[in-house]
């Protein structure tokens, strides 16, 4: 494992520095949302991050931003929340010279099972809601649920 040189300013968002020669991240959106970041020198700035369940933020580019939407085939951040991206770095030619830059290489939503009361994990995840051993936000992270199911999961707890 070699340390790339920009790691060790400890950035606070991904970037080409956390990355090896030649790998790849999966990563998987949690949120999208407009930040004042705070750059190198103390400068401040709006920009748009992405927030992922395995690894620090993503500052959003307008390249990433039309990749992603073109890859979704949605231009609606809101609907980008469990969204699967696969990053890496490019090179690419920037302010006259060569940099690495982190890109979308692949997007893609997991496919999710439905969960209906016709189901063999209906009963299991009902009774597991009602004894409070899991949420319905963890059923969810997991199977599709149509909201008049979600209520009939939940019923039982008012």
């Amino acid at each position: 494992m070699k340390t790339h040189w920009k790691k060790l300013r400890n950035p606070d968002y991904i970037g080409e520095w956390d990355f090896q020669p030649g790998e790849e991240k999966k990563v998987t959106i949690t949120n999208v949302l407009n930040a004042t970041i705070t750059g190198n020198g103390g400068e401040k700035s709006q920009e748009t991050i992405i927030k992922f369940k395995e690894s620090k933020p993503l500052i959003l580019n307008s390249t990433n931003g039309k990749k992603i939407a073109s890859l979704l085939e949605c231009p609606y951040v809101e609907d980008w929340e469990g969204a699967v991206l696969v990053l890496h770095i490019k090179k690419i030619k920037a302010f006259g010279e060569w940099v690495g830059a982190t890109r979308v290489k692949d997007a893609y939503y997991p496919v999710k099972e439905e969960l209906t009361p016709k189901h063999s994990k209906w009963g299991a995840a009902k009774k597991a809601i009602e004894e409070k051993k899991t949420t319905i936000e963890k059923v969810k992270e997991n199977y599709k649920l149509s909201k008049q199911n979600e209520e009939l999961l939940c019923e039982n707890l008012k």
